[in-house]
C-alpha cells in the first residue's frame, strides 16, 4: 500500500459530517442498520454518495454486508429516506464502552436516492 501525504483522503467522494448542517447540530439524524437477522439503531455521523459513517451500540465485523436506512432532509423539502446495502469496511470503539465508530461503503443503492444524497451534500458544502 502506498504511503498518501498528510490530510490526503483514498474516498472517492466527499464524506461530509452531519454536523455541518444546521438541522442536525444538536442531535444526528438515527440510522437503522441490519446485519443477518441482527438489526440495530445507531447515530448517523456522516454521509456521502459512497458510504456512511455512523456510532452503533455494537461492534460489526469488517468486510461483512449491511443493510442500512435514513433520513435526511434537503434545506425546505420533505425530509427523503435512503435505503442501500453496503460492506463494514471499519469498525473502533468510539468515545467509551458500548459505542463503535463505523463506516459503511455502498454496495447497492437506489440511483434516485443516491441523487438525492448528491444534492443533499452539495446544499451543506
Amino acid at each position: 500500500m502506498t504511503d498518501l501525504p498528510p490530510g490526503f483522503e483514498k474516498r472517492r467522494f466527499v464524506r461530509l459530517p452531519c454536523a455541518f448542517d444546521p438541522r442536525y447540530k444538536e442531535q444526528a439524524p438515527p440510522i437503522t442498520v441490519r446485519v443477518a437477522e441482527r438489526t440495530s439503531t445507531g447515530t448517523l455521523t456522516d454521509v456521502s454518495v459512497g458510504g456512511v459513517g455512523f456510532v452503533l451500540p455494537v461492534k460489526l465485523e469488517k468486510n461483512s454486508e449491511a443493510e442500512v436506512v435514513f433520513r435526511l432532509q434537503i434545506k425546505d423539502a420533505d425530509p427523503f429516506e435512503v435505503a442501500a446495502r453496503g460492506i463494514v469496511r471499519h469498525c473502533v470503539p468510539s468515545g467509551g464502552a458500548g459505542a463503535y465508530r463505523t463506516g459503511l461503503e455502498f454496495t447497492s443503492i437506489d440511483k434516485g436516492e443516491q441523487e438525492k444524497l448528491a444534492v443533499y451534500v452539495e446544499s451543506i458544502l
